[in-house]
This record gives C-alpha cells, structure tokens and sequence, in this order.
C-alpha cells in the first residue's frame, strides 16, 4: 500500500470491506435486526444518504476494522439484510462491487427512461446487484449483459 489513495489505511486496522454474516447479538436500542438476521456491511457506514463528503469517507478494511474476522461489530445503520435468495458468497460481494454496480446506474445523475446500460464482462456481483436493487428495467433502462 502506497497511501495515494483516500481514505489513508490505518495501521493495524482489520482489513476486507466486503462480507456478509448472521447476527449473532444485539445491542439494546437496535431495532433493525434480530439475532439470526443474514447482513452485509455497508462501504461507507457513516453515510446514510445524500452526496458523499470527506467527513464520510470512513471505510471498513482501511479506517474502520473491516470483515475479515469471525466475529465483526457493526452500527445497525452501517448493516444492510441480506435477501434468503442470496448465498453468502453472492451477499459477500455487495458492499462494495454490488453497490458500485448498482451505483453506475443510477448514481451522479439519473439516467432517462429508455436510456441503455451495458454490462461488460460483469460477473456474478452485477447480475445480483441488478437483481437485489431492482433490474435496470425498473430505472426505465434497457439492459444489455455480455460476458
């Protein structure tokens, strides 16, 4: 790691971004979830909507302790359900490549209906995260998926 680019990596800090995992205990005030629940973590759990700022940036794996732990502690606004559908290899990669594939999409500026997305050599993260957030045809897009 060269430190180019943000957020800096903490030393020390327990890498991975993406993963998924049942809850295995909760604290008092949560009321998102309950021990069993299957959940993914979110790529910048300090942002819960609206443009992504520096004070957000925090990422598991790089400032935060990330997934690659038997047991890792998550806020219930940083854990998202995962649907039963999923297995937890096709859940695991949402974080960050199901979120990027669905963000491409929809994020910096709608596209228009009718409008065509082309999904090169996409792997089974986009074919899910198309699937998990609501196909293309439901943002009023052609969808075209060559691999």
């Amino acid at each position: 790691m060269k430190g180019t680019c943000p957020p800096q990596a903490v030393p020390g800090v327990i890498p991975a971004s993406d993963g998924a995992g049942e809850v295995v205990a909760v604290g008092g005030e949560v009321t998102r979830f309950v021990l069993g629940d299957r959940v993914a973590g979110t790529y910048f759990p300090n942002r819960l909507d609206g443009r992504i700022t520096p004070d957000l940036l925090d990422q598991p794996g790089a400032t935060l302790d990330g997934v690659l732990t038997e047991c890792a502690r998550l806020g219930q606004a940083a854990a998202v359900r995962v649907p039963d559908r999923l297995t937890w290899e096709e859940a695991a990669c949402l974080p960050c490549a199901g979120v990027t594939a669905w963000y491409s999409p929809t994020g910096g500026g709608p596209l228009a209906p009718g409008q065509t997305v082309l999904t090169l050599g996409a792997g089974a993260e986009v074919r899910e995260a198309f699937s998990y957030y609501g196909s293309g045809a439901a943002f009023g897009k052609v969808v075209i998926r060559v691999s």
